[in-house]
This record gives structure tokens, C-alpha cells and sequence, in this order.
């Protein structure tokens, strides 16, 4: 086989192998966003949705860790009761909340 061919084949595995790593780890951060409440779960999955293809990977690594609290401690960042001290997850909720229009659905 021409190395060209061979080239093109090694590029084509890399992008597929890419694509299907995305697709896994937005599978992971669905698999996360399934919460304890119906309303973290919609809040959650709609903005994972619709910014997965936008975000930055810092964003989504900020994001996985903001997938690591409590139900409760989600609530209040994201019902705007409380306000996270990571300045990082804190700028992350306020996308989500201006994404999700929680503040109406809270009350």
C-alpha cells in the first residue's frame, strides 16, 4: 500500500478515535448529570446540550467537577441562594443559569 494511503488511513483512525473519546466523555457528564431531583436533572442535561460543542476542555473539566457536589450545594448555586467560592465553577454556574433561566423555575 502507497505510503500516502497508509497516511490518510492513520489520519482517519485518529479522527475517529477523537470523536468517539467526545462521545464518551459527553456520555460520562449525561451519566453525571442524572441527579437526585427532576429539576437539577433538566437544568443540567439542557446545558449540557446545548454548550458541550462550545465549551472550552477547561470548562468541561470545571463543569465534571461542578457535577461532583452535593444536590443541595447545586440547588443554591444554581437557584442563586449561594454563590460557589471557586471563582472558575462560579463563572460556570452563572452560564448555566443564564442558559436555563433557573431563577424562574425555582420559584
Amino acid at each position: 500500500m502507497p505510503l500516502i494511503l497508509c497516511l490518510i488511513r492513520l489520519k482517519l483512525a485518529n479522527n475517529l478515535k477523537l470523536n468517539m473519546t467526545n462521545r464518551l466523555k459527553k456520555g460520562y457528564l449525561q451519566w453525571k448529570c442524572r441527579r437526585g431531583t427532576k429539576e437539577l436533572d433538566v437544568i443540567l442535561n439542557r446545558f449540557l446540550d446545548g454548550w458541550y460543542d462550545v465549551l472550552t476542555d477547561k470548562e468541561l473539566i470545571e463543569f465534571d467537577n461542578l457535577l461532583n457536589s452535593q444536590d443541595t450545594k447545586l440547588w443554591y448555586w444554581l437557584s442563586g441562594q449561594e454563590s460557589s467560592e471557586s471563582e472558575l465553577i462560579q463563572k460556570l454556574i452563572l452560564k448555566i443559569i443564564k442558559s436555563s433561566n433557573v431563577n424562574n423555575q425555582a420559584q
